[in-house]
């Protein structure tokens, strides 16, 4: 599909980079290939029980935000994980599995080493980065060295 000089400044015009929508595209058009789950998340493990105490607090902090203006509506979309990941999936099959190899192959204009490479470098701002990076160091891997591979068999 090729973006007609109009599409791409209506895409602009809203915040979208002509550049991000055809990736999104061809996702769309290609599906996610299927991944291997190790096992489906439980209580204390991926699963955090808030105490009631906790759920008061927290609810308060909402009604708070919402009374300053502070608070959006958040919509959880089928399938948003499964997208996130595919880019750093597609990474793992073709080896692309350093920070040197995720950046040239970016550089050289691959959306997925690019997109897989925004991922790991914006990774410590997601709610798994401190569970991950336990579950890496256990397994003598450090996820902030950024010399290290990632996507490591860590089985």
């Amino acid at each position: 599909m090729i973006l007609s000089k109009q599409d791409k400044e209506h895409l602009e015009s809203i915040g979208k980079r002509p550049e991000a929508v055809m990736h999104e595209l061809k996702l769309l058009k290609s599906g996610v290939p299927p991944i291997k789950l190790e096992k489906g998340c439980g209580r204390n493990d991926g699963i955090t029980v808030l105490s009631r105490k906790q759920q008061s607090e927290l609810a308060e902090s909402f009604k708070k935000a919402m009374a300053a203006g502070r608070a959006a509506k958040f919509v959880a979309a089928s399938g948003v994980a499964s997208r996130m990941f595919q880019s750093p999936y597609l990474c793992l099959q073709n080896r692309w599995v350093t920070n040197d190899l995720l950046a040239g192959n970016a550089g050289r204009g691959d959306e997925d080493a690019a997109a897989c490479l925004e991922l790991l470098q914006n990774l410590s701002k997601f709610a798994l980065f401190y569970p991950l990076k336990n579950f890496m160091a256990s397994k003598g891997l450090d996820l902030e060295n950024k010399d290290e591979p990632y996507f490591q068999d860590c089985n």
